[in-house]
């Protein structure tokens, strides 16, 4: 997908790891012990040295460590919390499962070969009834209109979501089509 240097790929996973976790931007800088806050430090450092080639010291270095020793005490504290802390390690596999597609993690990337990605970073979206709504990607608001008609289009930005299709799948479903 992306090649990315090690710098790069820690700004993106700790934006990825604060999304997820419904974090303030500023988390990484707080001076603070609120277990929501140093859970979202501690998966971006364990999800940085398992996917960069960054030296402990420099990931100490960027959320303002003691030393380099802390980085891997933290390391090899998740790995033994996540056998059996099921709620963490679902949390740690989504979140590198996001890596995954956006072509962040080390030892794989997607093959765009098989998948299409679709990018839900900014939609329309009009709904139908209470339950069902119809979102468009990549069409004009007069497009929209000509298409369903004058209905209210309520507009979506900076989601940061995406959708991830495999070619495969996507034409088996539709009867190859």
């Amino acid at each position: 997908m992306n090649d990315f240097n090690d710098k790069e790929k820690a700004n993106l996973i700790t934006e990825i790891v604060c999304d997820y976790c419904n974090a303030p931007k500023d988390v990484f800088t707080r001076k603070t012990r609120k277990s929501n806050y140093v859970k979202v430090k501690h998966y971006a450092c364990y999800l940085i040295k398992k996917n960069t080639n960054l030296s402990s010291q420099k990931i100490c270095d960027k959320f303002n460590f003691k030393n380099h020793s802390s980085i891997i005490l933290l390391i090899k504290k998740i790995n033994d919390l996540m056998k059996f802390d099921r709620e963490m390690r679902e949390e740690i596999e989504a979140l590198q499962n996001i890596l995954k597609f956006k072509g962040l993690l080390i030892q794989e990337k997607v093959n765009l070969n098989e998948f299409y990605y679709i990018d839900m970073n900014n939609f329309v979206s009009v709904k139908e009834k209470d339950d069902k709504a119809v979102i468009f990607v990549g069409y004009s608001d007069k497009e929209i209109i000509d298409l369903i008609g004058l209905k209210k289009l309520v507009k979506h930005n900076d989601t940061k979501k995406f959708i991830l299709e495999n070619y495969e799948k996507a034409k088996g479903e539709n009867g190859g089509q």
